[in-house]
């Protein structure tokens, strides 16, 4: 019989391109470490439950939404189809073991819980895979969506979370190319990715004010101080520092990042593409005013630089600024009418709504912020 877990809970959750990934794959070999590999949508899962009578109905919906956990040459926009060191290996994990450990571990929950669901599976990843669940010391839950971390704080509400961030000048653009690599977007989803990106997670990030207890992992701090910030997540968590966690891993193979990195991830790295500052050359000046202007104390506070004049500017101009069209907009329009002939109606709808967004956050410039958590390692409390 496998009793259910009484262990912390470690949740990942990332601000636009900040590394999450990265962070879950420096924890995936850790022997301390119950965790199942990349991310999965935990609250859209849940409402597909509402039908769903019983626990093996739950735990076969699960392997039929997420194949690429069970095999993982089957997710190639993550790459788990070339893993290891050469990067021609992948996993595979007993789905049928997998449904029983699960089915056992629901049957003794007398009333299913998101969170109870998410430990649940967690757990019975690691068993299927061999893991020794009396060695762990956390479970590790990557929410990956930002916008739901209120409810990550509210139903794990003893969990530490962990929330990768990065200029997010340099944010932004990464995003950016990441969507120009794409071979085929639709305007629906390039609009609905800019309302995601420039609303919810740089202007007003729905519920993060109602959050008091977020740790903040800084990307930069990953690749410059290596070492010393895996050392501090080490103490934050609860578990011993292993050398394994200076490396990136899926399910104990060697991972070499997503399709959408501009490098080959080897674990931390001086020289990292995301530590060039390439907003300097690569977005306007009124974008970068706006974007200053706006988030003016969290980028202090999370210790990137802003000019005091670029600061003031942003917050003079903050209502102009914001009702003008972006450079970063007029680019992807351009991209999506050139490559896939849309017209623009959902990409102004979607205007309309990211100037209402900035000019509630210029309004609130001028209160005090809430304190919403601190920065790993030198505990500077942040707030957004």
């Amino acid at each position: 019989m496998t009793a259910f877990p009484d262990l912390p809970v470690v949740v990942i959750a990332p601000t636009m391109r900040s590394g999450s990934d990265l962070l879950h794959s420096l924890l995936d070999s850790h022997p301390q470490v119950l965790q199942m590999p990349g991310h999965w949508n935990l609250y859209e899962f849940w409402t597909r439950l509402s039908n769903v009578a019983d626990s093996t109905s739950v735990v076969n919906e699960f392997i039929r939404s997420y194949p690429e956990k069970f095999d993982g040459s089957v997710n190639e926009r993550e790459q788990w189809d070339k893993l290891g060191e050469s990067g021609d290996s992948s996993f595979h994990v007993d789905s049928q073991a997998f449904q029983e450990a699960a089915v056992e571990l629901l049957d003794d929950v007398p009333e299913l819980t998101p969170a109870k669901l998410a430990i649940a599976l967690t757990t019975a990843y690691a068993l299927s895979r061999g893991t020794r669940v009396d060695q762990a010391r956390v479970l590790l839950v990557h929410a990956h969506y930002f916008t739901e971390l209120s409810r990550y704080e509210q139903d794990f509400s003893e969990a530490t979370i962990l929330c990768t961030v990065r200029d997010p000048r340099n944010g932004v653009l990464s995003w950016l190319k990441t969507l120009d690599r794409h071979d085929s977007l639709d305007e629906e989803t390039v609009a609905s990715q800019l309302h995601r990106v420039l609303v919810n997670y740089l202007l007003t990030v729905p519920g993060l004010d109602e959050c008091s207890n977020v740790i903040f992992v800084k990307l930069e701090d990953l690749h410059t101080m290596g070492e010393t910030t895996m050392h501090d997540l080490s103490h934050a968590v609860g578990i011993d520092f292993d050398p394994l966690m200076m490396v990136s891993t899926v399910n104990g193979l060697s991972w070499h990042g997503d399709l959408s990195s501009a490098a080959s991830i080897r674990g931390l790295r001086s020289d990292a593409p995301a530590l060039k500052q390439q907003f300097r050359t690569e977005m306007s000046r009124q974008d970068r005013m706006l974007i200053e202007g706006l988030l003016s104390e969290p980028m202090k506070c999370l210790g990137y630089r802003v000019s005091r004049g670029s600061r003031i500017s942003g917050y003079l101009l903050g209502p102009f600024l914001s009702l003008r069209k972006l450079d970063l907009e007029r680019r992807l329009h351009d991209i999506g009418r050139q490559r896939f002939g849309c017209d623009g109606r959902a990409l102004r709808n979607y205007r309309v709504k990211r100037r209402r967004a900035c000019l509630i956050r210029y309004g609130s410039l001028f209160k005090r912020r809430p304190t919403v958590g601190v920065i790993l390692g030198s505990g500077q409390e942040v707030r957004w």
